[in-house]
């Protein structure tokens, strides 16, 4: 019998070690894009050239930064970079989780069918010309409402939203409307307090698709004062932008202009761009495995 626990030890262990190499092995896989554009970008062209960067940076400097930062166009792409994502995640998450809300109810009149008919969108899209068709006839087009409206019901979200508040307790919503509550009081008061981990799921998930979105105002957008950042990165990631930009550097006498090359600036622009979300998970992340989660299971 202890020869028999002692193996059963033995092999357990063996397993948790190879799952937690794996573990760090993907974590590794996963950071060390993200470590190796930050060391770059911290590092000069002569130190690059010297020696090859993979995990520190080589002779430390800041100036790219201070390049893609005077460039006039991060500024206000930032701006609306920011602001598409705030309003978008304000307006996502309130259009969904009360159309969530409202498809949870099983005495709702048609109640699958609804359900059905927001479901075929999720799996047969209109196509890129439809789209463009219908965003220009509703008159969006060149607008910053065409970055909000049309991402303001997402399938998905409502999949997942609805089965966590077909979860709820339902006689809590009972007594409420027994002392005279009505749906979007019993909404606000009661469901909304209790769903913060799926509502806070559905934002960082439309707040990450909010940041990283550039297709939507190449197409609709024709004005550089709707730009939002990550159009203006897809510019600086190519070649002539941030030659471009390093040459107005050189032009204008800065002392360490000839520090700085295309890569290095486009590799600055990168991590300006990735940081600012990264910062924002590990405030959601509680909330975001836990509405997952239970999206997941029980669904």
């Amino acid at each position: 019998m202890r020869t028999r626990s002692r193996s059963r030890l033995r092999s357990a262990s063996a397993a948790d070690y190879v799952i937690i190499t794996a573990v760090f092995i993907l974590a590794f896989v996963s950071l060390y894009p993200f470590i190796y554009c930050l060391s770059y970008s911290l590092s000069s062209t002569q130190g690059i050239l010297i020696k090859r960067v993979y995990f520190f940076p080589v002779d430390i400097t800041i100036q790219n930064y201070k390049i893609v930062f005077r460039n006039p166009t991060i500024a206000p792409a930032f701006g609306i970079s920011v602001m598409r994502t705030v309003v978008g995640v304000f307006y996502t998450c309130t259009i969904t989780g009360l159309a969530s809300y409202a498809l949870s109810k099983h005495d709702m009149p048609a109640r699958r069918l609804i359900a059905l008919f927001l479901l075929i969108p999720m799996y047969i899209s209109g196509g890129m010309v439809a789209t463009y068709v219908n965003i220009y006839q509703l008159g969006l087009f060149n607008k910053f409402a065409v970055y909000i409206l049309p991402a303001g019901f997402v399938t998905f979200y409502m999949l997942i939203m609805r089965t966590y508040f077909d979860a709820l307790p339902a006689s809590m919503e009972e007594s409420a409307k027994l002392d005279g509550a009505g749906n979007l009081t019993v909404f606000i008061r009661i469901i909304l307090p209790l769903s913060m981990p799926i509502f806070a799921t559905v934002a960082l998930l439309a707040g990450v698709t909010q940041w990283n979105s550039w297709f939507d105002a190449m197409v609709y957008t024709q004005s550089s004062s709707l730009r939002p950042l990550q159009m203006v990165l897809q510019g600086i990631l190519m070649q002539n932008s941030a030659a471009l930009m390093m040459r107005q550097a050189v032009q204008e006498g800065r002392g360490e202009a000839n520090r700085v090359s295309p890569e290095t600036i486009q590799m600055a622009t990168l991590v300006i761009t990735t940081v600012p979300i990264i910062m924002i998970y590990p405030f959601l992340q509680r909330y975001f495995v836990k509405g997952i989660m239970i999206g997941a299971v029980k669904a």
